[in-house]
């Protein structure tokens, strides 16, 4: 199974206490046992799982995976057992001028496409000319220097997708 980024960086620092305590909690039975492979067995399912316990060691990539697809655990299980906490981060888009700005060469911000530009994380934006009435796309990073590519000789147009 693959796990999201947000929550494999909390799963990969689990312990073998960790992990034994959130299977007694979500109801997992204790099997008799000797050394350090400590069985435990899902009544309700009769599933088992050996866990190898070493106290306060984490479990390699692979074996964590492996342990944690046997016991069959969805993300909103190991939130519910204080595994994991939080939700997936969302990106937010900080935007560095409001439709309707308009900078010093006199392009005037019209509207966001949400189409991807051509720089890293950026989006398209339409921009119109003051002077000329040009309307054409270009990145949302490039809105404060932008001049217009038919009156001013600035950069050609982003061509945009239609609204």
């Amino acid at each position: 199974m693959q796990y999201p980024k947000h929550v494999w960086e909390q799963l990969k620092n689990l312990t073998a206490d960790d992990l034994m305590s959130a299977l007694e909690r979500d109801g997992w039975k204790r099997d008799q046992s000797n050394g350090a492979l400590i069985p435990f067995i899902d009544p309700a399912t009769r599933n088992r799982v050996i866990i190898h316990y070493h106290p306060r060691k984490t479990f390699g990539p692979k074996l964590l995976k492996s342990l944690l697809e046997d016991i069959g655990w969805k993300e909103t299980d190991m939130r519910r057992l204080g595994l994991i906490v939080g939700e997936k981060p969302t990106v937010t888009r900080e935007r560095i001028a409001e439709i309707g700005d308009e900078n010093p060469n006199g392009q005037l911000f019209c509207r966001d496409t949400e189409q991807p530009g051509t720089d890293h994380n950026q989006y398209v934006w339409e921009l119109l000319c003051r002077h000329c009435g040009t309307k054409y796309g270009a990145n949302g990073s490039d809105f404060h220097h932008r001049k217009c590519p038919a009156c001013q000789g600035g950069a050609p147009g982003i061509p945009m997708l239609q609204a």
